[in-house]
């Protein structure tokens, strides 16, 4: 197992190190704040730090056409572009382009020279093309890019495993539709929440991870909640601005309803856990306080085990019937009791029958042979 990381700055290998490897991974020589640090983590009240968690309420996933299974989230296209170049075009044509502005700048228009190389990552490949479509038509991404020498990559998490970037933003696209409140049971999110492809996504940046999700869905996933609870420990789970018109947008939670939202799945999700343990264990005493012998039987509607009769009745699997012993009209039961063997004295003759008949059946009388008796007495 991997012991020591020399890529990630130490507020983003903090959670993966804790949740991936039991707090075993430690960053190894030179790889601190000051070697991992850049000048756009200051200012914007931390929002460009080296770990930021953005909860973009107002997006919902769809199908991403072509008639595969893969799924897109355009409100999380438009907030990983703003993030990189401001205010993008689509989001000037919703008239917040001076609030998104204000609050997330650009990090190509404000910092490029600080920055080598960026990656705009999700595990869905419709979201990677709209991602790639919605760069290249924004001539500002393009014309920063090169102009600093900004290497910019789109890709799906695993197509860029074993590769690196200075800026990371992670768009988790699944939004649903009626996971309006916070840890939802909703939260249903696939193969996202598959622990190796999280921790490829997780641990690609050196200098800023940005994730870009719908924390309402997140919250119930056993394995995206504790990310958001550790962001919103850290102060760090911030509030996507909301766009005004956005089909499905109700308005982004504050900071503090999104923590309280957090805790209530998780405790949720606790009493389920107790819940089902609890039913474990139940039905492991049932399984062996039940006697030996009676494994086998079937079991009734109401749980029970059929029991065997000392007095000779018992359960038997169902034989398929002699020749010409089914009776027309009349089905045979799923269960057949087997009857005692039959009794071997012969039973005393029916009243109405002849008297010929009862002659017939009644036993043989024994003669004694007098005469030889009494000569023998003689």
């Amino acid at each position: 197992m991997l012991r020591e990381q020399y890529r990630m700055h130490p507020a983003i290998s903090a959670w993966p190190s804790r949740w991936f490897y039991s707090g075993l991974l430690s960053d190894g020589a030179g790889v601190d704040a000051a070697s991992r640090g850049a000048p756009f983590h200051a200012g914007r009240g931390g929002a460009r730090g080296p770990f930021v968690v953005w909860d973009c309420a107002g997006g919902r996933e769809r199908g991403g056409g072509g008639g595969g299974g893969s799924l897109r989230n355009d409100a999380e296209v438009r907030l990983a572009i703003a993030l990189i170049a401001g205010a993008c075009r689509a989001a000037a044509r919703a008239r917040v382009c001076v609030r998104l502005s204000l609050i997330l700048g650009g990090l190509l228009s404000d910092h490029a020279a600080d920055v080598g190389s960026i990656a705009l990552l999700t595990p869905y490949r419709a979201q990677a093309n709209a991602l790639r479509a919605a760069a290249a038509a924004d001539a500002r991404v393009g014309a920063a890019a090169a102009g600093a020498g900004v290497a910019l990559d789109v890709s799906t998490v695993d197509g860029f495993q074993g590769r690196e970037a200075d800026v990371v933003i992670l768009s988790c696209v699944r939004a649903k539709h009626d996971a309006h409140t916070t840890g939802s049971a909703a939260g249903r999110v696939g193969f996202l929440a598959d622990v190796r492809r999280m921790n490829v996504g997780l641990t690609r940046a050196r200098r800023a991870l940005w994730v870009v999700c719908h924390a309402a869905t997140l919250a119930g996933s056993d394995s995206w909640r504790p990310l958001l609870e550790a962001a919103a420990a850290r102060g760090v789970l911030f509030e996507a601005p909301a766009e005004p018109g956005a089909r499905g947008a109700r308005g982004a939670p504050r900071a503090a309803a999104i923590a309280a939202g957090l805790a209530e799945a998780g405790r949720r999700a606790l009493e389920e856990q107790e819940m089902e343990e609890g039913a474990r264990r139940v039905q492991q005493q049932q399984q062996q306080q039940r006697p030996p012998g009676n494994k086998g039987l079937p079991l009734h509607e109401d749980g029970r085990r059929a029991q065997s009769s000392a007095r000779g009745t018992h359960k038997a699997a169902v034989a398929p019937p002699a020749a010409g012993a089914a009776l027309a009209g009349h089905k045979r039961p799923a269960e057949t009791l087997v009857a005692a063997p039959p009794r071997t004295a012969t039973a005393p003759p029916a009243a109405n029958e002849p008297a010929s008949k009862r002659r017939e059946t009644q036993p043989v009388p024994v003669s004694v042979p007098r005469a030889r008796s009494q000569q023998q007495q003689r």
